[in-house]
């Protein structure tokens, strides 16, 4: 009796082990590419300020803008691309940790 109370308890601890750092990778904040998004509107609303005080020609800004748009364009394909990524892996993720846990409580032989 006492080794199957161990067990169990072995099985749990390994089963937390697994699933705490597939639940913290959920709850994660801004990744890198969200954090470029808004580094990218601070620098176009700071191109708006700079171009209304007259610090930069009309030319000037458009280039300024085409690139910052360009660059905005790119970071939010990545954003989308892990945010598929993101789901489609936790997914995986949580259905290895449901199958492992089938599988330990099947080798562990039935209870008595």
């Amino acid at each position: 009796m006492i080794f199957w109370i161990v067990a169990a308890l072995m099985t749990a601890g390994a089963a937390a082990a697994l699933a705490l750092p597939l639940l913290r990778k959920l709850a994660t904040g801004t990744n890198a590419a969200e954090y470029d998004l808004e580094v990218y509107r601070d620098q176009l609303a700071e191109l708006e300020r700079d171009h209304d005080r007259g610090v930069i020609t009309d030319d000037d800004m458009a280039a300024a803008r085409t690139e910052i748009a360009r660059r905005m364009l790119a970071a939010d394909a990545r954003v989308l691309k892990q945010s598929a990524h993101r789901s489609a892996g936790s997914r995986t993720g949580m259905w290895a940790l449901a199958g492992g846990l089938a599988d330990a409580g099947h080798a562990a032989g039935p209870a008595r």
